[in-house]
């Protein structure tokens, strides 16, 4: 038998304006029913609203919430501008390259 593994999730979930989270319901629902999910919501609109962080999603912001971030795997999607800028800082903080994973879209 092999011993258990503890992970956990962290998804950073930003948009420009609060109201443009338009998956936020399905992401709390999905939290709500699994407890190793923990969900940081950012929006770049200084009235980002309840329960969101001001700002763009950044390395800076999630890293501090990570219990082992060198060994954490990052999967990340979205414009190929914001993709391109998360990949180096996680690259200057020596995270290994096997473990960013990039979904880009545009």
């Amino acid at each position: 038998m092999f011993p258990a593994v503890e992970q956990s999730i962290t998804l950073a979930y930003g948009a420009r304006t609060a109201d443009l989270l338009i998956y936020r319901d399905v992401v709390e629902r999905c939290a709500q029913r699994t407890p190793s999910v923990s969900v940081l919501y950012f929006a770049e609109d200084t009235r980002a609203g309840a329960g969101c962080i001001t700002g763009r999603v950044s390395v800076d912001s999630v890293w501090r919430t990570l219990r082992r971030p060198l060994s954490t795997t990052f999967y990340i999607s979205g414009p190929p501008a914001m993709l391109k800028g998360i990949a180096a800082d996680l690259r200057a903080r020596h995270v290994a390259p096997e473990n960013i994973r990039i979904d880009a879209w545009e």
